[in-house]
């Protein structure tokens, strides 16, 4: 019985010591919508983004399947200005050419075509 709490204690702290030293990696990415006038409307964006976790050294930032910004070692801290007209994949991919992080900058109008909530009166 002695021996079996030693290896589970043994087995635990070899999981917990692997789970601190492999964070996956994260961001977060602010702001992530736009607003224009009217779609079709040109969006330049000063997004700021914060990365977490292990994210390999000569990563770069893609806006669809355009590079924006290569680093040695990205910082935690992410400041850049795109410009895009339609709603964009941003992703932060390897020095393979593989996906780390991956998310869509959205893009709204203030002018919405005005539809009638009810019907309007009728006689017949």
């Amino acid at each position: 019985m002695k021996q079996n709490g030693l290896w589970l204690t043994l087995l635990f702290m070899l999981g917990w010591s692997q789970a601190l030293q492999a964070e996956p990696a994260g961001w977060r990415i602010k702001p992530n919508i736009c607003v224009v006038e009217q779609i079709g409307d040109a969006c330049e964006l000063q997004l700021d983004i914060s990365l977490w976790g292990e994210i390999p050294q000569h990563s770069c930032l893609f806006i669809q399947d355009s590079q924006v910004q290569c680093w040695a070692m990205p910082d935690e801290k992410i400041s850049i200005t795109l410009q895009f007209r339609e709603a964009s994949v941003i992703s932060m991919r390897d020095s393979d050419d593989q996906t780390l992080l991956q998310e869509t900058l959205e893009i709204k109008s203030l002018s919405r075509i005005r539809q009638r909530v009810r019907t309007p009166w009728s006689v017949f």
